[in-house]
């Protein structure tokens, strides 16, 4: 999606001023950042492990802005190293699904998971780091981790050519989302409105720009439901 697709529809819609581009191009990287919370690029990422390092900071195992930790798949060494795994799993995910023996079909889905219970890893995030549980023994364990980041310019920073263009209203609501937060702190000291000659309201603004944000917004939330995996 180009800057400049996005600029035109907030200029369109924002009739009373004009933005900079330099300021609206920072409202730009925060609408992304805003909607990469909900809809990021997804990456996957292979690291080994460390002998007895638990914490794997993204900032060194990971490529990107992380948003969230999606799948973190490593063997546990509680398994042993001389059980095919490989063939079990092969022959657990190729048996075939038995629509008239449902019975039969949750045997099978709770073996799979006890499969995956004994013979993988767990994981959670911690301080922008996936921590690996049980604390790998020993080095040189594939890892690999599936994940979300901030949606990135293009190299000639013309735009993000990973967010789709069927999300280029979204994209406006936002970007005019992030302008209309920038002016919350001025509206809370402008008067409403005059009422005779002696009383000046100044809380009816806030709270309607508020609101303008949470509709802007609403078209994201709606599409795109939450935030997707463990949030880093």
């Amino acid at each position: 999606m180009r800057y400049d697709t996005i600029s035109v529809g907030v200029q369109d819609r924002l009739t009373t001023e004009s933005i900079p581009e330099t300021r609206l191009r920072r409202f730009m990287a925060d609408a992304i950042r805003f909607y990469s919370r909900y809809n990021p690029y997804v990456r996957q990422t292979e690291f080994q492990t460390v002998a007895d390092q638990r914490a794997y900071a993204f900032a060194t195992y990971l490529t990107g802005d992380v948003t969230a930790i999606f799948h973190c798949l490593w063997p546990s060494e509680v398994w042993s190293a001389a059980r095919n795994v490989g063939s079990e799993l092969a022959t657990l995910q190729a048996e075939p699904f038995s629509y008239d023996q449902v019975s039969l079909e949750v045997i099978r889905r709770i073996k799979r998971d006890a499969f995956y219970a004994r013979t993988l890893g767990t994981w959670e995030v911690e301080n922008q780091s996936i921590v690996l549980i049980p604390t790998p023994g020993t080095a040189g364990t594939d890892v690999l981790a599936t994940y979300g980041v901030v949606h990135e310019e293009n190299a000639t920073a013309t735009g993000v050519d990973t967010i789709p263009t069927q999300d280029l209203e979204i994209m406006t609501d936002l970007t005019l989302a992030e302008f209309y937060q920038s002016r919350m702190g001025e509206v809370a000291i402008e008067p409403d409105y005059m009422e005779g000659l002696q009383r000046v309201t100044k809380h009816y603004m806030p709270g309607n720009i508020a609101e303008l944000i949470r509709r802007l917004r609403a078209p994201c939330l709606a599409k795109y439901d939450r935030p997707a995996g463990m949030q880093a």
